[in-house]
């Protein structure tokens, strides 16, 4: 997707998030993304400000995310919600084209979307669980193991002790 056509407009994650369609914290966690994340400008208060350019190259890079059919799409509307004022009403047509959109309605679309993505974040955790008791089970076999390593080698030490200060054992 290219940014042509899409305000410079720095927006915070809460105005961001109502802009698109998504919630503040989707915003965020684009943002803490540990490869290709949501680009944020700071603030000199060291807020964070993202631009609706960033957001299409964010979902160019991450097209394989559920919401990000649903952003392209919201993008794309901007434009030519942002085009089209633009040509009719010159300088500040941006908040004008934006305005009226911090709330949206909540479609079988969206709901469809939120529950695919829900449906992800389980089947991983389940994943991370099922392989961290994988680990645990090993560990505990290497563990046991130690343990019987141990004994034989305190069997082989009182039994050398043993000899050594039995009834028989010669005076040193």
């Amino acid at each position: 997707m290219r940014s042509a056509g899409l305000p410079d407009e720095a927006f915070s994650a809460p105005r961001l998030a109502a802009l698109l369609g998504v919630s503040a914290s989707v915003v965020r966690q684009w943002a803490a993304r540990p490869t290709h994340p949501l680009a944020a400008a700071d603030t000199a208060s060291g807020a964070q400000r993202y631009t609706l350019a960033a957001v299409a190259e964010f979902v160019e890079r991450n097209d394989h995310l559920t919401l990000a059919v649903k952003v392209r799409r919201r993008l794309a509307e901007l434009t030519t919600s942002e085009t089209a004022t633009d040509s009719a009403a010159g300088a500040g047509a941006t908040d004008a084209a934006l305005a009226g959109r911090g709330r949206h309605e909540v479609g079988a679309a969206d709901l469809a979307a939120v529950a695919q993505d829900a449906r992800a974040a389980l089947d991983a955790a389940m994943r991370a669980v099922a392989r961290q008791a994988q680990l645990a089970e090993a560990t505990a076999r290497a563990h046991a193991e130690v343990v019987e390593e141990l004994r034989t080698a305190v069997r082989a030490l009182d039994g050398s002790l043993s000899a050594l200060t039995g009834p028989s054992a010669p005076d040193l």
